[in-house]
């Protein structure tokens, strides 16, 4: 009868379960980062559109709308990566 040597080890399991922890803590640590800078972020903006000459001018509640005073370009639905 020909021995079958066992190749596997008991550690994958182990590893996967790590990589699988330190997956969740940087999944959390990210979405905690998107939270917690928000308000940073949108008063960053701000001033960076006020120095391009930008100025807020809503139609409605909630609009984000801003107009160039120089030339009245208009800027709508603004995203967090958009640089004015």
């Amino acid at each position: 009868m020909q021995q079958i040597e066992n190749t596997h080890s008991s550690l994958p399991g182990i590893v996967v379960v790590g990589l699988l922890l330190d997956y969740l803590t940087r999944y959390y640590h990210h979405k905690k980062s998107l939270t917690t800078n928000t308000d940073e972020q949108i008063e960053n903006r701000t001033e960076s559109m006020a120095k391009a000459g930008f100025y807020y001018s809503p139609l409605k509640d909630n609009d984000d709308r801003a107009l160039c005073f120089a030339c009245t370009v208009t800027l709508v639905c603004w995203e967090p990566s958009d640089f004015p």
